[in-house]
């Protein structure tokens, strides 16, 4: 399977509160984020895909080709879009031409969630911001929640919650009961303490 790796790092994905992840990618001389976005609910994607791929060109993040994919091939939709996002030139068998693609990419994907570089992490936040179902401006966190009965947080508040507030986070981790609430507006921004200490009755 040229792109083994891809299950052990949705499984890890999974059990850390994570829904999008990326890792570098070089080809064809140019430089890419590839980010791995887990199907919310599992198996919600499309038929065969494990996760969806999403390629950004490090000059222009702007830039993006998303790619179904399981661990044995990439599910393109849209051949032609896949060769001109890539600049390859037309190829008479394109089946092997995924095939080597697959393979190449396959030595880049790692098999758990790494420490990503800044470079990383503020790309990572960023897909992450705007994949969520909430304002993507709404960065400031002002508090803790406990959901009704029976539900949990969301893996979009968790993972956004461990990369933007990652002691707060720590402190109910293990409580999936507890979400954390945010707002557009910096002067509602409570630091972790307060908010704490509010938890507390204090």
């Amino acid at each position: 399977m040229p792109m083994r790796n891809l299950k052990a790092l949705r499984d890890d994905m999974r059990i850390r509160e994570w829904v999008i992840t990326c890792f570098p990618f070089n080809y064809n001389q140019r430089q890419y984020f590839v980010f791995v976005r887990r199907y919310i609910p599992d198996g919600s994607g499309p038929e065969w895909a494990l996760v969806e791929l999403c390629f950004a060109d490090r000059t222009d993040l702007n830039r993006m080709l998303e790619v179904p994919a399981n661990s044995r091939r990439l599910l393109p939709d849209n051949f032609a879009a896949f060769r001109n996002y890539f600049r390859v030139n037309w190829v008479e068998n394109l089946g092997d031409f995924l095939t080597q693609f697959a393979e190449n990419l396959g030595t880049h994907i790692p098999d758990h969630v790494g420490r990503l570089a800044a470079a990383e992490r503020e790309a990572v936040c960023g897909r992450l911001l705007v994949s969520d179902s909430e304002d993507p401006n709404r960065l400031y966190c002002t508090g803790i929640m406990r959901n009704r009965t029976g539900a949990t947080r969301t893996v979009y508040n968790a993972q956004k919650t461990q990369m933007l507030r990652p002691a707060l986070f720590a402190k109910w981790e293990d409580d999936p009961t507890v979400s954390f609430c945010y707002s557009t507006e910096r002067e509602d921004c409570r630091t972790d303490d307060e908010i704490i200490d509010a938890a507390d009755g204090r």
